[in-house]
């Protein structure tokens, strides 16, 4: 069984519309601890990468394995809870307009384990003071400025010590001290074991002097190749 967090073998997907590119025989792998990034040609470009990652889709051929589980392999009730150890941020807003912003931001962890609240809360205040966000309450998602947005997806992908960590563009529209302290952060998650991939489309992100010995890969038309540029 492979020792890696998440393993893509030979995964080729077809291009699903216009900005959305496909991939054609990509291979990679993260090992805990391991920061990947992918630079995207153009902001507005969603890859299927991030679903494929998280077993959402499946590619056209090829393999892709979570902590050495083949996800076509996995039945549904058993992916759900695997992924409840995947934090992610999505390049839109995705909460659930029934729940309140605390009862989205705490979801994935609520029903992935047998943790008390007041030690959820507990860890959820440290890192909305880390990331130096407000603590989420009982208002309604639609509520938040688009920045305040995307910072509580980060509350809710880093919440519970997620393994993987599957961020798409998660520095979008934030400003540049905001995002820095978010970078912080997820170094200290790969620094604590969790295997980091990281969509983007900001090369600014790229320059930050923690991710020089990170993984870096760039799309060309719908291969994935090494990122010359930022070597």
């Amino acid at each position: 069984m492979s020792t890696d967090i998440l393993s893509l073998s030979h995964v080729t997907v077809a291009q699903r519309g216009p900005r959305q590119p496909g991939l054609t025989d990509l291979n990679l792998a993260l090992a805990s601890g391991t920061i990947v990034f992918v630079r995207i040609e153009h902001a507005s470009d969603v890859l299927p990468l991030a679903d494929v990652a998280q077993g959402l889709l499946t590619p056209d051929s090829g393999t892709v394995e979570f902590r050495g589980r083949n996800w076509a392999r996995v039945r549904p009730g058993r992916a759900a809870r695997m992924r409840g150890r995947i934090g992610r941020v999505f390049p839109e807003n995705t909460w659930l307009s029934n729940l309140d912003l605390l009862e989205n931001v705490v979801l994935r962890v609520r029903h992935n384990s047998l943790r008390r609240d007041s030690e959820i809360m507990d860890e959820l205040a440290a890192l909305a003071e880390a990331l130096n966000v407000p603590m989420p309450g009982h208002s309604r998602p639609a509520d938040l400025q688009a920045d305040d947005s995307r910072a509580m997806q980060w509350l809710r992908a880093l919440l519970g010590d997620p393994v993987l960590l599957v961020l798409e563009q998660p520095e979008l529209g934030i400003a540049p001290g905001r995002a820095a302290r978010f970078a912080e952060r997820i170094l200290a998650a790969a620094a604590e074991g969790a295997a980091v991939l990281w969509i983007t489309g900001s090369r600014a992100t790229l320059e930050h002097p923690g991710f020089r010995e990170a993984g870096h890969f760039a799309m060309q038309g719908d291969r994935v190749i090494p990122d010359v540029e930022e070597k």
